[in-house]
């Protein structure tokens, strides 16, 4: 079985905007931006440090790694934290009188609030400057949305304003709003909103408007597949605007998943196979049958940022050199390869699959960056498909492993042996790609902050 990966190296191909005839000489290299990410250079975080940076980041208006509008309840929400949400701005839309609705969301578990003013109008705190005559009309422009419950604004404020804890639920129960209280709400953004983002970004750097296949599969995205895509736009925008390197890119999409998908380690897997997705193969393709199913709407996003590094000439920029594509390494991203492998991992082949993919690409030989990368990626895909390890552990042992200057680097290339025996490079044999191994060299590189193999 042929396994035949899209884009596996060539720079060229990305859509981008032809050069008018005839051709110009080859240009100077690209001087961008100098490239400093969110905190400040491209280096391993522990957890505690991105907290800390976080909550500095957070006083100033920056974008952090827990971004607005997380899940709340009435029994959680906390008015004025940082974390504004549409019940938050719900609440201060509503005028005297006026209420507000919650609503489920069809797509996923976590629904959305609206106020309800007096006269029966709505307003959606996604498109404040719309009003919607009354909520059938609402609900029929946005048909995701249903089982509406009422809560008048002056209840909401009195529950809003005790602190969460034991007096909130007992008020909660007093005031008759124990059906309501556990509906989570974080309006998922809108679709059409993103699609706007995404084709000035494009736009803006030369690249071609997207597909309509494309656009349609945005449209089809539920909330969580919203959220995440929300996220990796303004992302990209950092890696353009020559703020973010592609490392710390990969990083913060690992971490903003796992913050997502909280202990849920299919809604993590789904979540960073999605944000680094190539086109979907043929329904008959060895790749189909072999595990890697990509998504289209997904792939706008890898697409664009591998588009944006084969301008920029960065994408090895941040990461470790063990894990760079070693016949392109400023061209072609790290992250379609190590997606695709994680899917392979999901496979009926699994770990043999992951193997037999390296001798199909032709690369067990001559790019061993992308082994690496792909044998990596094998066993974070397996640690997904049989929930080894949390979200969170998996996404700080990714940014140890991938990062170019972590406080304590990991072992590539130091002395080791092979299945057979035989002295070789740490990295450079499959044995070497053990969730157990990896664990324990980590822990030892970081004795204060372990993580754990389930």
């Amino acid at each position: 079985m042929n396994i035949h990966f899209p884009k596996s190296a060539a720079p060229a191909a990305p859509q981008v905007k032809p050069a008018p005839p005839p051709p110009p000489p080859p240009p100077p290299p690209v001087q961008a931006a100098p490239k400093v990410s969110r905190s400040g250079k491209t280096e391993f975080l522990s957890k505690a440090q991105v907290a800390s940076q976080d909550q500095a980041l957070r006083t100033i208006g920056v974008p952090t790694s827990t971004p607005q509008g997380a899940a709340t309840t009435l029994r959680n929400e906390r008015l004025g934290d940082g974390n504004s949400n549409c019940l938050e701005r719900a609440m201060a839309l509503a005028q005297p009188g006026a209420s507000v609705v919650f609503l489920t969301d069809s797509r996923d578990g976590v629904g959305h609030a609206v106020v309800r003013n007096p006269d029966g109008s709505i307003v959606d705190p996604n498109d404040p400057k719309r009003t919607f005559p009354d909520l059938l009309a609402y609900q029929s422009s946005h048909p995701q949305y249903g089982q509406p419950l009422s809560v008048p604004r002056e209840k909401l404020a009195t529950v809003l304003g005790t602190p969460p804890g034991p007096g909130r639920d007992a008020l909660i129960q007093s005031l008759g709003l124990g059906p309501v209280a556990n509906r989570l709400v974080a309006d998922a953004p809108d679709a059409e909103a993103l699609i706007s983002r995404m084709l000035e970004l494009r736009t803006q750097n030369g690249l071609l408007p997207l597909s309509e296949s494309e656009l349609a599969d945005i449209r089809r995205l539920n909330g969580n597949e919203l959220r995440m895509y929300e996220f990796a736009v303004g992302q990209l925008g950092q890696v353009a605007a020559g703020t973010l390197s592609p490392a710390d890119y990969m990083f913060s999409i690992m971490d903003e998943a796992a913050r997502i998908a909280g202990d849920d380690t299919g809604l993590f897997r789904h979540l960073v196979t999605f944000s680094f997705a190539s086109e979907p193969p043929g329904p008959f393709s060895g790749e189909n049958l072999a595990g890697r199913h990509g998504h289209r709407a997904g792939s706008s996003l890898e697409e664009t940022l591998y588009a944006l590094c084969g301008t920029l000439q960065n994408a090895d920029e941040g990461f470790n050199s063990s894990v760079i594509d070693s016949n392109f390494p400023h061209a072609s991203t790290v992250t379609h390869h190590f997606s695709a492998f994680i899917e392979l991992a999901q496979g009926l082949a699994g770990g043999n699959g992951v193997q037999h993919a390296h001798g199909s690409l032709g690369d067990a030989n001559t790019n061993l960056g992308d082994v690496r990368n792909g044998n990596f990626g094998g066993m974070v895909g397996d640690a997904m498909r049989w929930n080894k390890m949390t979200p969170s552990d998996l996404a700080t042992l990714v940014r140890w492993a991938y990062s170019a200057t972590p406080d304590a680097p990991a072992p590539w290339g130091t002395p080791s042996t092979d299945a057979q025996g035989n002295v070789v490079p740490f990295g450079e044999d499959a044995s070497h790609f053990e969730l157990e191994k990896w664990v324990a060299l980590y822990n030892e590189a970081h004795p204060g902050e372990p993580i754990a193999k389930r």
